[in-house]
């Protein structure tokens, strides 16, 4: 079909909105309305990022046999406690653990860390040297532990402490008694100030205290998901987060969220909040270009009317022609308006000019959409060819952004054409255009065509330096690298991961149960890995040596932890003796000529902060607040200590059922875990571990692999799109310029943005990735557009100078100022794949400009023929 032809129709229907302009409004307002209704009621988000990849090749099928075989290891979210005390950490993931199990929204739960078999078998999964270090401690302490465990309550605590400032004869504190005195100031000093006063006795028995070093727990956690909501994960989340809002948690521990659900739906989450921040600005960089470039309100007015209209119509089309967005094919409703405004550009500038001429009573609307109506049309279809080269791939969410994007253009154009025109003539048309035709404004681009030869060896130059930082150019296979590293959930993984609490790029590997040892023993081998977990290190090692060491431990405590009768409850006159017995003695102490300066400011200190609670008007409340802080949690702790001393051997078979259905499936196939040696952030070290571990078990399937597999198809994806658009392009521009040179022409200033746009990424550290991989065949789709407005209006103009200071340049900048104003505005989503792809856009939108406005001027003097002179 001739662009002729095509001009003309447009043509007409510009003609026609222009004549009945009332009668045009009311059928694109029924129209319009009719898409926003449509529109509103099938909208919908498919936020299941698996579907954006073909899922029938033989790494998904594995992971799909994994996930059937372990469904509790897949779709979880991580509850993450973490602090400086122990037993803060461990108290809270109980608290945890025991709201979860009762939710309705929660199918599962599983924290080994608060498991009672495994939390009264923990001393047994210590390392011989660490075991002996607690019983150590333990030893030390029995003589306290013996009087504690016969009196667990403040009169037993305070009599402790008496007993041990007057048994000393040189004044000197024992050792034992300073950390229980600090303990009692500390909880004294936060019951003063209104606080719980806790003490955390595990910290000290095990020798665990509060420092520096974090402890970590974490809880796994499996709930509804529901994939036909624009949200799937909405429920389990919002009932996730109501319950650590609601906890009472510990001022030195932390709760937070991660995993595969938490990611997944913070990443929908940030793409859709990414959208309409995107939309917004792009709104107000448009309506920014559009004052100061255009100057005319009633063409800023017409444009905009032209974008909301064609919004609407797009989300209806999508809804239409694939029933869903997806988190990538979203994103076209922010680049329909830097797209569409392109066409609303060129159009109305194009009427100006006809305005402004002598014929202008030939209908002005009419006679610009002949002259523009062709390019802009040649201009919907190779920028459609650039949307659609994905869609004969394996890369779904970029063929259905395609298909979208494709549909938008045309509905661009359509739009371009009826609405302005309607516009014009119900508000009047916009000032003439008066193209310059001062000497200064030829004479610059002149003086540019004279230097031609200096600007191609520049350009030479450049395009060197170009290839040279191009053949560096990275591919980040990780999903991560398209989700908000700021969010929640990514800071708590890279947390997890630089504490080496866990590491989300291990390998699994399903085996049957008597292969297990000997593939295990074959991957170990191999340099590529670093250690393989079999469901056997699930049950400690040495376990006889390891019990002789703790039947040693319960000869020495063991009575002590038992005393033969529970101590009677304290009344309140008890504590308040017991408190002032206290203070007495720790005058009496402090007054010790032999004690050390620190020891005598410790001692002032207990005086001071048990005064604090014992001159107060509420006394008797406080005090039993510090009996309860002090020792509330001692008959569990000690009743616990007990059992662990205690304990018995164990085999697989003894641990908790959860437990080993997460290392045995039910058909008997043990689930190994294959941990890398290398950062396998590296493509080459990550092709390396998968090859090497899949060469002894070709079943292996994880992570790793499944990035592997989607960032293989993403590339071939990416190769074959790029072909096709750049094949497709180039016989349009065949057989629309009849001209090769002037194809050539064309597309010589498009590879070289292209190669200057992936060179200054690879400057940026600014690697390709699963979103922003599309942009290359997009830079020849969008690209093109200027190209062909310049050779066409060239060809009309027959002059440099003439081209330069048409309307045509100015369109040229002005749409592509506007483009990259929308893209610039995605750039800003939290989204880190919409992000990627606006920046990316953005960089190569400036360099279509610079190649188009400054390079194809330089090319089409030095080699076109014009077909006027």
């Amino acid at each position: 079909m001739p662009l002729a032809w095509i001009a003309a129709r447009l043509g007409d229907l510009a003609a026609a909105a222009a004549r009945w302009p009332k009668h045009a409004v009311a059928l694109l307002l029924i129209v319009t309305a009719g898409a926003i209704v449509h529109g509103t009621l099938t909208f919908r988000i498919d936020s299941d990022t698996e579907n954006l990849i073909r899922q029938d090749t033989e790494w998904r099928q594995q992971f799909d046999t994994f996930q059937a075989t372990f469904p509790m290891l897949v779709d979880t979210a991580l509850l993450v406690v973490s602090g400086t005390s122990f037993e803060a950490v461990e108290r809270t993931m109980l608290l945890f653990d025991e709201v979860l199990r009762d939710d309705p929204v929660i199918t599962s739960v599983f924290a080994p860390e608060v498991d009672p078999f495994l939390r009264d078998h923990r001393l047994l999964y210590l390392s011989p040297d660490e075991l002996d270090a607690v019983i150590d401690q333990l030893a030390a302490a029995q003589p306290a532990l013996a009087r504690l465990a016969a009196d667990p309550s403040l009169r037993g605590l305070f009599g402790l402490l008496i007993e041990g400032l007057e048994a000393s004869p040189d004044g000197s504190l024992p050792a034992l008694l300073s950390p229980l005195i600090e303990d009692v100031v500390r909880s004294a000093t936060d019951i003063a100030a209104s606080g719980p006063g806790d003490v955390r006795w595990m910290d000290r028995m095990l020798g665990a205290d509060a420092g520096e070093e974090l402890h970590y727990g974490i809880i796994v956690v499996q709930g509804e998901i529901d994939f036909e909501e624009a949200l799937p994960y909405a429920r389990i989340m919002q009932r996730l987060r109501e319950v650590v809002v609601a906890a009472d948690v510990p001022e030195d521990v932390s709760v937070r969220l991660t995993g595969e659900v938490p990611l997944a739906h913070e990443e929908v989450e940030a793409a859709t909040d990414g959208i309409a921040l995107a939309g917004t600005l792009a709104l107000v960089l448009l309506a920014l270009v559009l004052v100061f470039g255009v100057r005319s309100l009633r063409v800023v007015v017409a444009t905009f009317a032209m974008l909301a209209m064609g919004f609407a119509w797009t989300i209806s089309w999508a809804m239409l022609a694939v029933g869903e967005f997806s988190t990538l094919s979203i994103i076209f409703l922010v680049m329909f308006f830097g797209l569409g405004v392109d066409f609303a550009i060129h159009y109305a500038l194009r009427i100006q000019e006809a305005i402004a001429q002598p014929d202008a009573s030939k209908m002005p609307e009419a006679q610009a959409a002949l002259h523009a109506g062709g390019p802009i049309a040649l201009c919907t279809l190779t920028s459609a060819i650039g949307f659609l080269a994905y869609m004969a791939t394996d890369y779904r969410g970029l063929a259905e952004l395609g298909f979208i994007s494709a549909g938008g253009m045309v509905i661009a154009l359509l739009l371009t054409f009826s609405v302005i025109p309607t516009c014009f003539g119900l508000i009047g048309r916009p000032r003439p255009l008066t193209v310059r035709t001062s000497v200064r404004g030829p004479s610059r681009w002149e003086a540019l065509a004279g230097h031609s030869g200096a600007v191609l060896a520049v350009t030479a130059l450049m395009t060197l330096l170009a290839l040279w930082q191009a053949s560096h150019m990275r591919f980040d296979y990780s999903v991560l690298a398209l989700r908000n590293p700021d969010s929640e959930s990514m800071r708590t993984l890279a947390e997890l991961k630089s504490a080496e609490q866990m590491t989300d790029y291990s390998l699994s590997v399903l085996v049957d149960g008597d292969e297990s040892d000997a593939v295990a023993a074959r991957l170990r081998e191999l340099p590529s890995v670093a250690s393989v977990q079999t469901p056997r290190d699930a049950v400690p090692d040495d376990q006889a040596s390891k019990l002789l060491q703790l039947q040693d431990a319960q000869a020495i405590l063991g009575g002590a932890l038992s005393p033969p009768e529970p101590a009677t409850p304290t009344t309140v006159e008890q504590r308040a003796r017991g408190t002032s017995d206290l203070m007495e003695a720790a005058a009496r102490a402090g007054a010790h000529p032999g004690l050390t300066t620190a020891d005598r400011s410790l001692l002032a200190e207990l005086e001071d902060a048990l005064r604090s609670l014992y001159d107060h008007g509420d006394r008797d409340a406080r005090l039993e607040t510090l009996e309860i802080g002090t020792t509330g949690t001692l008959p569990e702790l000690l009743g616990w200590l007990y059992r662990a001393l205690a304990v018995a051997g164990f085999d697989f078979e003894d641990l908790p059922t959860d437990l080993q259905e997460r290392l045995v499936g039910p058909g008997g196939e043990h689930h190994l875990v294959v941990l890398p040696a290398e950062d396998i952030s590296e493509v080459s070290a990550l092709n390396r571990f998968i090859e090497e571990v899949r060469d002894i078990a070709p079943s292996a399937t994880g992570r790793p692999v499944a990035e592997w597999g989607v960032g293989g198809i993403v590339v071939n994806a990416f190769v074959q799109a790029l072909a096709t658009a750049l094949l497709l392009i180039f016989v349009i521009l065949l057989l629309t310029l009849r001209s090769l040179r002037d194809a050539i022409l064309v597309l010589t200033p498009l590879l070289l943005a292209a190669l200057f746009t992936t060179a200054t990424a690879r400057l940026l550290d600014m690697p390709f990735n699963m979103a922003n991989i599309l942009v290359l065949p997009l830079i020849f789709g969008l690209g093109v557009d200027n190209g062909i407005h310049l050779v066409q209006r060239f060809r009309s103009e027959g002059r440099l100078a003439a081209l330069m200071t048409s309307s045509t340049p100015r369109a040229v900048l002005l749409s592509s100022l506007t483009t990259a104003g929308t893209f610039a505005a995605l750039s800003l989503s939290p989204h880190q794949g919409t992000a990627s792809i606006g920046m990316l856009l953005t960089i190569a939108i400036g360099w279509l400009l610079v190649t188009t406005l400054v390079l194809l001027p330089v090319l089409l003097h030095r080699f076109a023929r014009p077909a006027a002179g």
